[in-house]
């Protein structure tokens, strides 16, 4: 069983806005939430969502870790780590760090995405090693990454003023939230290796029922474009 990590992440983030609570929570908050990601029927992994902030700084964190069958053939884990600032402007999220460390059988990769104060620029290191030997690696040597597709280096001018995912669904989370309308948003995303805008629009707020639950939501409807 093949489940590819990007589209994952899509996924995930589309789960996440489509819970945007239809009423603005009051500063600060602090939230933690669960879901089962499914493939195919079958329950593959297990993520959690970690968000503090205040009215003006986040930390946010998603923690993906494989499950069920998959967890018996196959050891994944990845942790999506962002923080920066709050703001009252048209992307809402300044990152100010971006880290994500994945771990498989036999390899670990951290990348790590810093910004420039001055000039807002995003920078990237990475490093990929051996988990039994530490040996350095390359990212072609990832398992997803079958076809060792070479990405070509985004230019300085795409990589300022851009969010990681994660300063993204908090910004997305935030215009959502202020609007007491229908909206619709783009945001720039840069996420070490590629440079992609996310744009959506959101629906009237409506009652909704999750595990028995019932809770007034906004539905948003996104894709991702280069």
């Amino acid at each position: 069983m093949a489940v590819s990590f990007r589209p994952l992440l899509a996924v995930l983030a589309g789960v996440c806005l489509l819970g945007a609570p239809a009423i603005a929570a009051p500063a600060p908050q602090s939230e933690r939430l669960v879901y089962v990601l499914q493939f195919g029927g079958l329950s593959v992994a297990d993520v959690m969502i970690t968000l503090e902030a205040t009215p003006s700084h986040y930390r946010s964190e998603i923690q993906l870790r494989s499950r069920g069958l998959l967890s018996m053939f196959k050891t994944f884990s990845a942790d999506l780590i962002g923080e920066g600032e709050l703001r009252p402007a048209t992307l809402a999220a300044s990152p100010t760090s971006f880290r994500r460390e994945i771990v498989t059988e036999e390899l670990n990769s951290g990348l790590y995405i810093t910004y420039d104060p001055s000039t807002s620029l995003a920078t990237t290191t990475q490093k990929v090693v051996d988990r039994a030997t530490g040996a350095p690696k390359s990212e072609a040597d990832m398992p997803w990454n079958n076809r060792r597709e070479k990405v070509k280096p985004v230019p300085d001018n795409l990589r300022t003023n851009v969010l990681d995912p994660v300063a993204a669904f908090i910004a997305a989370r935030e215009m959502i939230r202020a609007a007491d309308k229908p909206t619709s948003f783009s945001v720039p995303i840069y996420d070490g290796k590629r440079r992609y805008n996310v744009a959506g629009k959101t629906e009237a707020p409506r009652e909704m029922t999750v595990n028995d639950k019932t809770r007034m939501l906004i539905a948003e409807i996104g894709r991702a474009h280069v």
